[in-house]
């Protein structure tokens, strides 16, 4: 049950796409996020959002080792 979204994450509207989706860096340091709520719905966005955080955290291991 999605009460302002759909089984997808949030819905498809103007204010919740583009620039308005959530971004892959998430408000608590270090909280990377992917998934159907990043870039869009379907295998190839939430795959591409997978990829962008793995790639983001292992630049933050490089950065700060042991630290993620």
């Amino acid at each position: 049950m999605a009460p302002d979204g759909n089984i997808y994450g949030p819905a498809h509207t103007p204010g919740q796409m583009g620039p308005y989706r959530f971004t892959t860096r998430g408000a608590v340091p270090g909280l990377l996020l992917c998934g159907a709520s990043v870039f869009s719905a379907g295998i190839v966005p939430c795959a591409s959002s997978g990829r962008l955080a793995g790639k983001m955290a292992l630049t933050q291991l490089e950065e700060k080792p042991g630290r993620l």
